[in-house]
């Protein structure tokens, strides 16, 4: 009867009757890599989504903040000199104030309503700025 021997990698040690089985480390570095990449995409596809979250969130809260300007000036005649109390809205998403201007620069007849917005510079209404 003809033995048969193992070859390759193992052979040595196959031969000595011990069976070693594991990863090289090229397969962990690969395994590495794969995951460093979805891990990646993901971070990235959650800033997006973050960031679309904030600016949604900052809309709402200026059709809140709008809804209280003209409910005073239905109340008094008159649109108020400054940003009238809203419950629940305080800041932006950013942790800047509301700005609020009457008249407006952009639009004189009425109000200007925004955002500074992600930047947290102020555009005047424009740029990244959230605005009514």
């Amino acid at each position: 009867m003809v033995k048969q021997v193992p070859s390759g990698r193992g052979a040595a040690l196959a031969g000595a009757g011990v069976l070693r089985r594991g990863f090289t480390l090229v397969e962990m570095l690969a395994v590495m890599v794969i995951i460093a990449l979805l891990t990646a995409i993901i971070v990235s596809a959650m800033s997006v989504a973050t960031r679309k979250a904030d600016i949604n969130r900052a809309r709402a809260d200026l059709e809140k903040l709008k809804t209280g300007i003209e409910s005073y000036k239905l109340d008094n005649g008159a649109y108020p000199g400054g940003l009238p109390f809203v419950a629940g809205v305080t800041n932006d998403p950013w942790g800047q104030a509301y700005h609020y201007a009457y008249p407006g620069a952009n639009t004189p007849s009425l109000y200007d309503l925004y955002s500074t917005g992600p930047n947290r510079m102020d555009d005047g209404g424009k740029g990244d700025d959230v605005s009514n």
